[in-house]
């Protein structure tokens, strides 16, 4: 992990589910309603690591899709 990739763990969330700020970005621009071309261009990656992102993050949350993702992070407290 990059020293600019804090890892982020809301209380009550298993440990697996720590996140680095890159995640916990991805998953606000998510919650905006960004897609994944949108949210690379944002964080000037390619669309291709996003949706890396985007599949780690699903198994992260056991989510079957962003809708889901979303929902458990705003619970959890992350975002």
């Amino acid at each position: 992990m990059k020293s600019s990739e804090k890892s982020t763990t809301s209380p009550g969330t298993k440990s697996d589910r720590s996140l680095n700020d890159r995640e916990v970005a991805i998953l606000r621009l998510l919650a905006e309603g960004y897609t994944s071309s949108r949210i690379a261009a944002e964080l000037s990656l390619s669309t291709e690591t996003i949706r890396w992102y985007r599949k780690k993050l699903l198994l992260k949350f056991d989510a079957d899709n962003a809708v889901a993702l979303v929902r458990k992070a705003s619970d959890s407290g992350i975002i």
